[in-house]
């Protein structure tokens, strides 16, 4: 497994990304054109900023099977997981089919090193009540710190 830094080519990947995150359960909830008519949800892709933004694609035998990327979203047009605009927010997706096997465990390391070495001294994120990548975010340390609907606001202090 290779990681390099998300560059210019990866950005229309961010939408798939954010509508395979929004449908996470299996069921296809919102598509392409759902998460592209909805501000909040297209900024996740569309409001990527590569001079501002940052996040790292996992590639393994020359594709891209994941990308993790942190936005600063501003007060006026929070994420979901927006807490301030000095704290970025962390999106994670590994493709399906390379799920449950430690890749989204390494991206994590990755971008959360990455965020120290930034000097970051927090990532926050929104995940849905009964999503399995909450364990994940536990074992690294996040710890809830709101809620919006069946969602939660998470944190990691570094």
């Amino acid at each position: 497994m290779d990681f390099r830094p998300i560059a210019a080519e990866d950005i229309p990947q961010l939408l798939e990304a954010t509508v395979d995150n929004v449908n996470w359960g299996g069921t296809d909830r919102l598509t392409v054109k759902d998460v592209l008519d909805n501000s909040r949800l297209s900024q996740y892709a569309t409001g990527f900023r590569i001079d501002r933004d940052w996040g790292f694609a996992a590639v393994e035998e020359g594709k891209v099977i994941g990308l993790g990327w942190v936005q600063f979203f501003q007060e006026e047009s929070p994420g979901y997981g927006f807490v301030s605009s000095d704290i970025p927010e962390l999106s994670i997706n590994i493709d399906k089919d390379f799920r449950r096997q430690g890749f989204g465990t390494q991206l994590l390391e990755v971008i959360v090193n990455h965020a120290r070495k930034k000097g970051c001294t927090s990532i926050s994120l929104s995940v849905e009540d009964g999503n399995p990548a909450i364990k994940l975010y536990e074992k690294f340390g996040f710890r809830p710190v709101s809620r919006e609907g069946n969602s939660q606001t998470m944190i990691l202090s570094i």
